[in-house]
């Protein structure tokens, strides 16, 4: 941070331990100065493992000890910054359970961020909740679909690469990836950015304006499916690579 991210204007950075006992964490890199203390919202304190088993009968089969797996569970991490023309913005980072976990998991981590953006909306601020949601489209029950975008709920989102593909249409860039994960020659739209649509004209997003950046270096070649490329996973044993995931981003105008 006092590096190389510092020269680029960088000035804030956002970081709490969480529970996962490989260390794994989400953070905030920033030009922009917190606006008030970042928060670490720890899941694991509202899960209730009665009501997912309540969702399927075979829930019991799927998770073999539920007080284990619950201390796993990444939470989300909550920052304000203060942006152009005083406004204040409220991120939300988010790194829900993989898809080798059972989507009830998923199902009740996206309740939870539901009743946490239920709180946080009341102060009137715009907010933005973003990383890897981990959901797939076959996932049952659906998260996003019942808890994040769902426009009976009291809150819900927008999703910003949905909205680019509204606006673009048949303009859209036929090199676009159809998402920001690749499995076995698939790609998946594990990555989102989404933002509440109550307060969206505070951010004023540029639809137009959303990508996934996969550069050259950042990729290897595909060995299978219909892409060329696909990201260059990180090797702790050769301590070469990246990710196995790209980046995606979207344009706020404040």
């Amino acid at each position: 941070m006092d590096t190389h991210l510092k020269e680029m204007g960088y000035r804030e950075l956002v970081l709490i331990e969480g529970p996962d006992k490989r260390g794994i964490d989400v953070a905030f890199f920033s030009k922009h100065p917190l606006a008030e203390p970042a928060v670490f919202h720890d899941v694991n304190k509202g899960l209730s493992w009665g009501e997912i088993t309540s969702l399927t009968n075979v829930m019991s089969t799927k998770l073999i000890n539920p007080i284990v797996q619950i201390g796993t569970k990444r939470g989300f991490l909550e920052a304000t910054f203060k942006m152009g023309l005083g406004k204040e913005v409220t991120f939300l980072a988010n790194h829900w359970p993989s898809p080798a976990n059972p989507s009830e998991e998923r199902y009740e981590i996206a309740k939870i961020h539901h009743q946490l953006v239920s709180e946080l909306a009341k102060k009137g601020k715009a907010i933005v909740s973003m990383g890897d949601f981990n959901t797939l489209d076959t996932d049952e029950p659906h998260g996003i679909r019942e808890w994040l975008k769902n426009k009976r709920r009291s809150h819900y989102f927008v999703d910003a690469r949905e909205e680019y593909m509204v606006e673009a249409g048949s303009n859209s860039n036929a090199q676009d990836l159809p998402g920001s994960h690749w499995y076995r020659g698939h790609y998946s739209a594990l990555d989102k950015i989404l933002i509440l649509e109550e307060h969206m004209n505070q951010v004023e997003p540029d639809w137009l304006s959303f990508k996934t950046t996969a550069a050259d270096f950042m990729m290897y070649p595909a060995e299978r499916g219909p892409f060329e490329k696909r990201p260059m996973r990180f090797s702790f044993r050769t301590a070469s690579g990246f990710s196995d995931h790209l980046p995606v981003s979207v344009d706020l105008n404040l």
